[in-house]
């Protein structure tokens, strides 16, 4: 109840709220043409709703003196009903006739948008209705131009008007009552849900304990009202599938983000409805499943998404469900069933151990025996395991060091973060994971931890729930020596182009320490993709894809070295471990000349011996 009460009284959300829903910031950024109709559309519903339905009412009371035939309302309530009229009319045409394909154009879909045109053209024929058998009107009528209009078109047929008008009444009454009894089970409920999703976005007071306590329940309790809320607050407005770059190489409606959101409530309905409660058939589960784990979680569709849900975090909560359901691909128990006495979550073969010993020969053992350090660096999976990218962390090690800092590592006493297990929805087996690490925190007793690796970074920052430490990721850890002094850099040759890794960027919310310590290096030629920062393209190596999916990984990677050869840059840099193997597999089968290189080794470079 207190956070609830927070939450009220949290004016940035309000404003957000108000931004979002009546103002439509997202969409403007994206289409202003769309935006400008879309929020023309939202206000016109709204005032009929809330002064034109409630108008007379609020007369009679004596609290508001305005009448149908009051010039300004008569006119107001004309041109709002027109305004829907015609917006209705341009969205049937969007999906009837240039069959858009970002929208669903199903009977469940269309037919409210019939629906609710039909009620704003009987409305109208009411209005007409009531001037021809009204025998004397007032001078102000004449501001209803569409009453007017539709008396004119009806005058010729010279029926019987009151009685006509009391039948087309009652007719327009007991459709739009209709409607809105319909509204809770059609695609207009989004009107309900979609500012309670946008209010609750970046909070979650609702969360649920780990997947231990849920693989008991029904399956509606694994998710919390919060998701429960988003997943009906999706408009099916199709944004995300614009943005997604698994659907942009597979091109299925299960891969979206809409697409999961909609298997997922189909699923939810027919397992937890009250009269007709049944599973789900097998063939929809699967479907859900494959659209699920093909997925990067590379967070894409979140800035987009108009309605603020959190597509990232329910997308784990799904992997989560299908976990428990056992309908996840067979490929992720590698990272279960692997022998954790090697630490070795990432499936590799007991082998692969080997490469981190040989990267541990590498750092300096004052850096690896400390019993007490300020700076703990933690190096990652990734980073250690993976011989191509080796260099990353011994490039670190030694900028860090030639500044002078007081850093350590753990060795082998560092266990994986955890983050694959949570991608892969097993998110219960990675507590002892960080259980293991905390304790090696505290007893080391540093106050700062720095990470290479964005999903490293990401995890620890959302899964660890520390106090007193801060986190950083490389590049802001670099970037703050550079401005303090103990860097300094030289010009270096070539043409660099950033690629903004996931999880540092949009699902973390780092984005220009990177770029300022890149243009710090006197003289470099720097430039930017097109789409960059929040819509920066994903590597492909995200979300576990590359276990069960890798020929979907890379192909999008080559999509991302496609680009940097179309920018002119000749060197692609990242500061993601996992973002640059892609990138030198992706290089390799695209038989280019592009250099992929992370900041770490850029600065070395740079950097004044």
């Amino acid at each position: 109840m207190i956070f609830l009460i927070k939450e009220l009284c949290n004016v940035e959300k309000w404003l957000r709220l108000i931004s979002d829903i009546f103002f439509q910031i997202k969409l403007i950024k994206i289409n202003p043409f769309r935006w400008f109709i879309h929020v023309l559309f939202f206000f016109s519903f709204l005032e009929l709703f809330f002064i034109g339905s409630i108008g007379n009412k609020l007369t009679k009371m004596g609290i508001w003196s305005v009448t149908k035939d009051t010039a300004w309302f008569a006119f107001l309530n004309d041109f709002c009903g027109l305004v829907i009229m015609c917006g209705l009319i341009l969205m049937l045409i969007r999906r009837m006739v240039f069959k858009n394909p970002q929208l669903i154009n199903t009977t469940g879909e269309i037919f409210p948008l019939f629906w609710l045109l039909l009620i704003v053209v009987t409305g109208y024929f009411v209005e007409g209705l009531r001037f021809l058998k009204e025998s004397t009107l007032q001078d102000s009528t004449n501001f209803a131009f569409m009453g007017n209009i539709f008396s004119i078109i009806m005058e010729p047929l010279n029926l019987n008007w009151p009685n006509l008008h009391s039948t087309i009444w009652w007719g327009h009454i007991f459709i739009t009552f209709g409607f809105i009894a319909y509204i809770p089970y059609g695609r207009f409920f989004h009107m309900f849900s979609s500012p309670l999703s946008i209010f609750l976005s970046n909070s979650n007071p609702f969360t649920y304990p780990p997947q231990g306590g849920l693989a008991n329940e029904e399956s509606i309790n694994r998710f919390s009202v919060k998701e429960l809320i988003e997943l009906d607050a999706c408009t099916n407005c199709g944004e995300c599938l614009v943005w997604c770059e698994a659907h942009s190489e597979v091109r299925m409606e299960h891969v979206t983000p809409r697409g999961k959101i909609n298997n997922l409530k189909t699923i939810l309905k027919k397992e937890n409805s009250i009269l007709n409660k049944n599973s789900a058939d097998d063939a929809l589960i699967q479907e859900y499943s494959k659209g699920v784990f093909d997925c990067t979680l590379c967070g894409r569709c979140n800035p987009v998404c108009p309605v603020n849900i959190g597509t990232v975090s329910i997308m784990k909560k799904m992997r989560e469900d299908l976990y428990l359901r056992d309908k996840h691909p067979e490929k992720l128990n590698l990272m279960r069933d692997a022998d954790e006495t090697e630490y070795n979550i990432l499936g590799y073969p007991n082998e692969e151990r080997a490469l981190w010993l040989d990267f541990m020969e590498d750092v300096p053992d004052n850096v690896c025996e400390k019993e007490r350090a300020e700076v703990l660096y933690f190096v990652g999976c990734m980073s250690s395991f993976s011989p191509a990218i080796q260099n990353v962390p011994q490039a670190f090690l030694r900028i860090i060091l030639n500044a002078g800092e007081n850093v350590a590592v753990l060795g082998e006493r560092e266990w994986c973060c955890g983050f694959p297990l949570i991608a892969g929805g097993m998110r219960e087996l990675a507590f002892k994971f960080r259980e293991h690490n905390i304790n090696e925190i505290k007893r080391l007793g540093a106050k700062k931890i720095v990470f290479n690796c964005p999903s490293c970074y990401l995890t620890w920052k959302q899964f660890y729930n520390l106090e007193g430490i801060e986190l950083l990721h490389s590049t802001e850890y670099i970037n703050t020596l550079i401005k303090q002094g103990l860097i300094n850099l030289k010009a270096v040759e070539g043409r660099f182009i950033y690629h903004d890794p996931c999880d540092l960027a949009r699902n973390v919310g780092v984005y220009e320490p990177p770029r300022e310590a890149i243009n710090s290096i006197p003289g470099i030629n720097f430039r930017e993709f097109e789409n960059n920062r929040d819509k920066g393209f994903c590597c492909g190596g995200g979300g576990v894809l590359e276990p069960h999916n890798p020929d979907l990984g890379k192909s999008i990677n080559k999509k991302l070295i496609t680009l940097t050869e179309c920018s002119g840059a000749n060197t692609l840099i990242t500061a993601c471990p996992q973002c640059m193997r892609m990138s030198l597999t992706g290089k390799k089968e695209l038989g280019t000349e592009i250099k992929i290189m992370d900041i770490c080794e850029l600065i070395v470079d740079a950097t004044v011996k």
